[in-house]
């Protein structure tokens, strides 16, 4: 019984490892999930359990054979996700070396996503039917946080996440949030970089007028990740502004009113 039992669990323990690159997303989270689960049952690491089925996903982890814009989107995102699981266990399943040319050309694939304005990549035929970018790039994203420890990329990755940061959809603002965490979390930051980074965005907040909702969350954001970095007086200065910003909000929302009722 014991013996039916462990080739049981082998078996499933494969199949579930097969698919943490799934284009479907449910079926590789609960993949990722389950294979928690039962390194948890057998008091082991997620890599413990996964290191006898490894060569299954060295194809994959990053992705030897094929480009990322050669595959249609969703198998894109179930590679980068699934790069990103295997790379962020501990210890790492798969660790990512630039030297390698494959290990190179993913990394910079993953960049480009991130970077890359909409209009440049819905001309690309893989991307032509997809509804939203925006899952593409939380994934790429992700994938590119987990590359914390590469050597000599510290800068490239956080101005890329900087960029992400910029953008005014919430959506992609909170993932950029997360994904910076991380990042920072791993990495050691040279902070005359981030000061540098930060410099344009904090000369437009002498006027409250420069400030809106989207710049508000970026403001939000920074301050969480480098809390050290915003003084006392700028701080005073932000609270100001976005005490401006609020009775301006009050009295278009009267006007509007007041309109409305005429």
């Amino acid at each position: 019984l014991a013996g039916i039992q462990k080739k049981a669990l082998n078996e499933v323990t494969y199949e579930l490892i097969r698919q943490v690159t799934s284009p479907t997303d449910l079926l590789r989270q609960q993949a990722m999930y389950l294979l928690q689960v039962f390194a948890d049952v057998q008091k082991k690491s997620v890599v413990e359990v996964m290191e006898p089925h490894k060569d299954e996903l060295a194809d994959m982890i990053p992705p030897k054979k094929h480009l990322l814009r050669h595959q249609a989107a969703n198998i894109q995102i179930g590679l980068m996700e699934g790069n990103t699981f295997c790379t962020t266990l501990s210890p790492r399943l798969f660790t990512l070396d630039l030297n390698v040319g494959e290990h190179q050309v993913f990394f910079q694939e993953v960049t480009s996503l991130c970077e890359a304005q909409d209009s440049t990549l819905l001309k690309l035929p893989c991307y032509k039917n997809i509804r939203s970018l925006v899952p593409l790039r939380k994934a790429a994203m992700r994938a590119l946080a987990a590359c914390h420890y590469v050597p000599n990329c510290s800068d490239k990755i956080f101005n890329t996440l900087y960029q992400a940061l910029e953008r005014p959809n919430p959506e992609l603002q909170e993932a950029a949030f997360e994904c910076m965490k991380t990042f920072v979390a791993g990495s050691q930051i040279d902070m005359a970089m981030v000061h540098e980074v930060m410099r344009p965005l904090l000369l437009t907040l002498g006027d409250y007028r420069n400030l809106n909702l989207s710049g508000a969350r970026r403001l939000s954001y920074l301050v969480q990740l480098f809390p050290s970095s915003f003084s006392e007086k700028l701080c005073d200065q932000l609270l100001q502004h976005l005490r401006k910003l609020l009775d301006n909000l009050v009295q278009a929302q009267k006007g509007i009113s007041k309109n409305g009722d005429a």
